[in-house]
Formats: C-alpha cells, sequence, structure tokens
C-alpha cells in the first residue's frame, strides 16, 4: 500500500514536477529492477520532501525501512535506511544493462570469488546525505555498515533503487 501527498499553489505546477510538497508512505511494496540515473529528477522540484517506506524490495534490496527528507528545495537530502541484500543480488543488478555474455561473466565472477557466501543476506543500515546532481544521487556524507561496500556507492545505488519508480 502506498499513499502520497502533493501541495502545490497553484496546482498546475504539479505537471512540471513542481510543488511545495510532497510525501510519500508506503508499505510492502515490490518496486520492480530499473537502473534510471536521474532519480531525483521528479523531486527537485518539490520545496519540501518526505518518503517513508517499509518492507520494500527494491532492486537488489529487501529494505526494512527507508526514510528521506529535505526540508527547504535548494538543500541536500538524508536518507536513513537498514535491510538486507547479498553480493549476488548487488553484481546481478549492476551488470543487469550489460550485455548478456559480460553480465553472465560477471555474475560467475562474483559467485567464483565468494562462493556460497555470494547468496548470504548481508545487513546494511545507512544514515547518508545525498546532493542531486541534475537528478543524479551524489554522495555528501555518511555513515553506515555493510560488508566490504563503502558507504557513499551503497547510499546512491539504495536510493536509486528505491526511488526509480516514484
Amino acid at each position: 500500500s502506498a499513499s502520497v501527498d502533493l501541495d502545490a499553489v497553484p496546482a498546475f505546477r504539479l505537471l512540471a514536477h513542481d510543488g511545495d510538497r510532497f510525501e510519500l508512505h508506503g508499505k510492502g511494496l515490490e518496486l520492480p529492477l530499473d537502473q534510471k540515473e536521474s532519480v531525483f529528477d521528479k523531486l527537485d522540484g518539490f520545496d519540501e520532501v518526505r518518503v517513508k517506506l517499509a518492507d520494500v524490495e527494491a532492486g537488489p534490496f529487501s529494505v526494512r525501512s527507508f526514510a528521506m527528507s529535505r526540508d527547504d528545495e535548494d538543500g541536500d537530502y538524508r536518507m536513513v535506511s537498514s535491510g538486507t541484500s547479498s553480493v549476488a543480488r548487488v553484481s546481478s543488478y549492476l551488470s543487469s544493462g550489460l550485455p548478456p555474455f559480460v553480465s553472465s561473466l560477471l555474475a560467475g565472477v562474483a559467485r567464483g570469488v565468494t562462493g556460497k557466501a555470494a547468496n548470504r543476506p548481508v545487513p546494511f543500515t545507512l544514515d547518508a546525505e545525498l546532493a542531486s546532481d541534475n537528478g543524479a544521487p551524489r554522495f555528501v556524507s555518511g555513515s553506515g555498515s555493510v560488508a566490504g561496500i563503502p558507504a557513499g556507492p551503497l547510499a546512491a545505488l539504495l536510493a536509486q533503487s528505491v526511488l526509480s519508480r516514484i
């Protein structure tokens, strides 16, 4: 389920993805894989942004909680999230836009390097500040814990996975 609340005066501003406030609450959503890079392009026009999601499947992530906010249109986004993924799921996601032969080679390398561990759930927690570079997420600062993946690229990838269908 999901609910969206939009505010804009005058209302026709919404046609250009511009407004005073964008608020989204959701639970139990499955967001299809999409590697769109400009995930903030529809949110950047809003002065205030609030997104709260729980129990979401997004790209390679099983997201327990996802909260993102921005208090003014020129500010950065703050994202706090936790959940699980795996080396195999992230590898598959990152290689999905490549030609099939190259994609299968990369997936094989990930499995070969890590063996059965490639499919083990790896928990993550993130608290990050993200900027929008023409709609694309850019890590500014933050912290997180996930096996071997720095917080910056993980935060940008998670934002891309979750927000690409908004």
